[in-house]
């Protein structure tokens, strides 16, 4: 039987740029799924799925990337505003092997001191 070599994946994480690119055209691909629990800790004024996408194809990532739970997997925070006030809403989702983009939890940022 043939040895078959595995093909590696990346093992550093992508740059901000590539990475950010990469989200905005899944998402407006429309290749994006979300967590039933994604919403749960939005505190004061809703935000809904459109408010995400807002944010996953304006918004900046802000932190680090870090390795998902299996190979092929980056997650990141994306922060941004969606409306004129200081607020900022933060949207953290797994890139799945460059394929799919899945939110993961929906939070309205503490405003700046």
């Amino acid at each position: 039987m043939k040895k078959v070599d595995p093909v590696p994946l990346p093992r550093r994480p992508p740059r901000r740029g590539m990475l950010a690119r990469r989200i905005r055209d899944l998402v407006t691909d429309g290749a994006f799924s979300y967590a039933s629990h994604a919403f749960d800790s939005v505190d004061g004024p809703d935000a809904d799925l459109a408010d995400a996408l807002d944010i996953l194809t304006t918004g900046t990532i802000v932190g680090e990337i870090v390795p998902g739970k299996d190979a092929g997997e980056w997650t990141c925070r994306m922060v941004g505003k969606i409306d004129k006030s200081s607020r900022r809403l933060s949207v953290v989702s797994v890139v799945i092997r460059d394929l799919h983009v899945f939110l993961i939890n929906v939070a309205w940022e503490e405003p700046r001191k």
